[in-house]
């Protein structure tokens, strides 16, 4: 390799590397997605019980959610603040420190400690992942990924091993139990990757660990977890592995190990006078109670299976006091106050069963309400959404904490395929919805739900809304009569003629389920399945062919929005194509695919951001993009479910909104998904608050309420480059301004949520390069007050003042092509 070659290769190392950091610190602590199909929390990966509380407090961690608790049973959970959590995935336990209370989470990112207000390194400045936590005393012990580590802040400044790891080398422990009879003299118990158990008593003769004992005591199972009875004195130990449930009377690596059960195991939990629970690997969900204390334990009482909490668990641990147990898993955490064999599931995120939840099953329609329907700051607009299971209709007016049956009065019992609402309609009327069976239209009256006699049989695909002036003016396509209907409503949702829908008087010969109207222009676009899209500028009298370019099969086209701020303005179609659009000026416009990437299932037009509209689309991979006049980015925050579901969507109108993404078809875990933008932001500080008027200067911003759509503007140009790093800091760079001089530095979130620091950066004028200082003497003198000179210094030198740097290029270059040529 050539020094040219390696120079070249290194500095494409160096901005790989500083590419990938940049990415992680972006992505770090970034907002979260939540599940609100069931409020209290879903995807619960752990769970942990403060049992010195009063009243018990249940903690439960929430896969890209953060912590969240609740002290009554469940029937409201509080999100912990998620300020320094800058890991919001791969949790792998929560812990409470029974005597202070305190609760810490082990994570792929490094051990939390929650503080009361925030998160922060169990230990300043280590972030050692881990996976498993206790606290003895005053003394943190972890179990990491190479080895197990203590701190006690009275002698460690950081984890340090304990007492050495020389064993754990290529031989990784995967889980540990503590026995803490004698808390001044602690004994630990750990599985290793070896399939060994190890064991290790503080102040103990041995400074290293021993192997407690091999798999051979198991008939060669394999062990999973491992538990120690509190209770239990010096006694038992037990094990659940591979071949069945062991367990160790006397705690003594010489003692006797009894199989009281030959069902494979992998979970353990100790209750009330030393009952023990696991699970059984061939009942898959299933957990059994062995209640013979400290005995053989050979009778077992199944207490739970799948059934009773609608999905296999992810995790479960018992309360050592009252041996209730609670499990958790994609669904909600679910509790057993007194384990039986009859006894009853509670799940907790509905307890009493007055919170009307939407059922496990897909969401076929929802819609924001644009209308506030809660008088008190913040108002929020309502959710409206229907689940295929029972097919009802719920609304939401807390972003899905509470839902309420909307109304079962004249509901059909269909399954509704599309919402739509009048946002001239006086609230709490002017819903509409049109069924996807029959295709009929219900219009909500605010007591019952009606639908015309006369339109009953017109199978309708589509509904569009003119909502100019006082009064709107509903446009449906037919399927019956490939027509387009007109129904123009009051503010309560009065028909003002009769019949109170009528033909337009054109025909679209070839109807698709997708209607748009643009209203400044009056103009109704429809899909046509043989002319791609058709548009009419006289309400539907006549129609004409809006270019027949468009890709894919037009009888796939599902959906049409336009985007108004655009001038002019622009037409997007969703079909077997993908995400295409085409300018509204003009017949023979040319569609253009602007798909952002994968199958777009949907797409949204958020109308009310400024200075251009924002564009999300979502595809079945589950990658939601976006962009605001500009190209496509990914959208920061993962979103819950798997891959390989069609997802639908909506933005809410609120000035601080809400993005709702729900899987709509039978393969989906997950049903309605939030993403709620920050509010006004706050800057604290900006550092350095100076730069050159070039551009180009790393600015580090600090505040409150940033989040990842955050944009900021210094001087009056908004700067592209923007990391964000947490709720309380984005990196930025300037851009280059005309002139010098103090600068706002604002900073907005979604819609223009802004907080401004009035002259918070300075840029200074940048002073132009001068020639080269040239010093010239006389062919026959030196400088002054220097001996007499000759030779080469006895003609005129003009020395320019960065020779240094020229020389050193020079030498460079020259080391370069030397090193060449003795390769070739």
């Amino acid at each position: 390799m050539n020094a040219t070659t390696k120079c070249s290769r290194l500095y494409s190392i160096g901005i790989a590397l500083t590419l990938f950091f940049s990415y992680a610190s972006a992505e770090a602590g970034v907002g979260v997605w939540s599940d609100i199909a069931n409020p209290g929390g879903k995807l619960l990966l752990r769970v942990a019980i403060d049992t010195a509380a009063s009243p018990e407090v249940i903690y439960a961690g929430v896969e890209q959610r953060g912590v969240y608790s609740t002290a009554d049973g469940g029937n409201t959970w509080t999100a912990l603040p998620t300020t320094g959590l800058v890991s919001f995935s791969g949790y792998n336990q929560i812990y409470v420190d029974p005597a202070t209370h305190t609760v810490y989470l082990a994570a792929s990112l490094g051990l939390f400690r929650f503080n009361g207000t925030s998160w922060q390194l169990a230990v300043a400045n280590d972030q050692r992942s881990g996976s498993q936590v206790a606290v003895v005393g005053s003394v943190i012990y972890l179990l990491s990924t190479d080895g197990f580590y203590k701190y006690d802040a009275t002698v460690d400044a950081k984890f340090v091993p304990f007492p050495d790891n020389t064993v754990f080398i290529g031989n990784a422990p995967t889980t540990f139990a503590v026995d803490t009879t004698s808390a001044a003299a602690p004994i630990f118990y750990v599985i290793a990757t070896d399939h060994n158990i190890y064991s290790y008593q503080t102040g103990g003769t041995t400074t290293q660990w021993n192997v407690f004992t091999t798999t051979a005591s198991f008939g060669g199972g394999m062990p999973n977890a491992i538990a120690v009875d509190p209770a239990g004195g010096n006694g038992p130990i037990y094990v659940c592995t591979s071949t069945g449930l062991f367990n160790n009377l006397t705690k003594n690596n010489n003692g006797v190990w009894v199989n009281p059960s030959t069902f494979a195991c992998t979970h353990l939990g100790i209750g009330k006078n030393s009952s023990v629970f696991a699970d059984r690997n061939s009942v898959p969900g299933a957990i059994f109670q062995f209640t013979s204390a400290q005995a053989a334990l050979a009778s077992s009482t199944k207490v739970g299976d799948a059934t009773n909490y609608s999905s296999a668990f992810n995790d479960f641990v018992v309360d050592p006091i009252s041996s209730t147990i609670y499990l958790s898993n994609n669904l909600s955490v679910f509790s057993n106050t007194s384990p039986s064999q009859t006894s009853t599931w509670v799940d907790m995120s509905n307890p009493s069963g007055s919170k009307p939840t939407l059922p496990l099953s897909p969401i076929s329609a929802m819609v924001f309400d644009p209308r506030p329907l809660t008088a008190t700051p913040p108002a929020r607009a309502a959710i409206i959404a229907q689940s295929q299971a029972d097919t009802k209709i719920r609304t939401s007016a807390d972003g899905g904490g509470t839902w309420n049956i909307f109304s079962d009065a004249g509901a059909p019992t269909t399954i509704p395929k599309k919402f739509v609402v009048d946002p001239n309609a006086t609230s709490g009327k002017g819903v509409y919805m049109i069924t996807g069976v029959d295709q009929y239209v219900y219009f909500w009256s605010g007591v019952t739900w009606t639908t015309d006699p006369s339109f009953t049989n017109a199978h309708v695909l589509d509904i569009t809304i003119d909502t100019k002036g006082t009064q709107s003016t509903l446009y449906a396509s037919t399927q019956s009569d490939n027509a387009i209907y007109q129904s123009v409503r009051t503010a309560s949702g009065s028909c003002v003629n009769t019949p109170c829908w009528k033909s337009t008087g054109g025909t679209t010969t070839h109807p698709n389920p997708a209607l748009a109207f643009d209203v400044a222009t009056g103009v109704i676009y429809a899909g046509d399945s043989v002319q791609g899209v058709i548009k009419s500028a006289d309400g539907g009298a006549t129609w004409l062919p809006f270019d027949t370019g468009l890709a894919g099969f037009h009888d796939t086209t599902t959906k049409l929005a336009i985007d108004v701020s655009a001038t002019p303005h622009t037409l997007y179609a969703l079909n077997s194509a993908g995400l295409q659009a085409i300018s509204t000026v003009g017949v023979n416009t040319a569609w253009q695919n602007v798909n952002p990437s994968g199958t777009v299932t949907d797409f949204f037009i958020d109308q009310a951001t400024t200075p251009t509209n924002t564009i999300y689309a979502v595809n079945k991979s589950g990658n939601l993009y976006w962009k605001q006049g500009g190209n496509w980015s990914l959208f920061a925050p993962p979103l819950l479910a798997a891959t390989n579901h069609t997802f639908i969507m909506a933005v809410s109108p609120d000035s601080i909104p809400t993005i709702l993404l729900s899987t709509n078809d039978a393969n989906s875990s997950y049903r309605l998904q939030a993403y709620t933008f920050g509010g006004v932001p706050s800057i604290s500080a900006v550092a350095p608050n100076t730069g050159p008027i070039s551009g180009g200067t790393a600015v580090k911003i600090t505040g409150s309420g940033f989040t990842p759509d955050t944009q900021v503007t210094i001087g009056g140009v908004r700067l592209p480059i923007i990391t964000f790093m947490n709720s309380g800091e984005v990196d930025v760079t300037t851009e280059a301004v005309a002139s010098a001089g103090a600068a706002d530095v604002v900073v907005n979130n979604y819609r223009g949520n802004a907080n401004t620091s009035s002259g918070g950066f300075t840029f200074t004028a940048v002073t132009p390069p001068t020639a080269a200082t040239v010093a010239t003497y006389p062919k026959t003198n030196s400088p002054p007050g220097s001996p007499k000179q000759s030779g080469c210094n006895s003609t005129n030198h003009q020395m320019p003042s960065n020779s240094v740097a020229i020389i050193f290029m020079l030498f460079c270059a020259w080391c370069v092509r030397r090193k060449k040529t003795n390769l070739q």
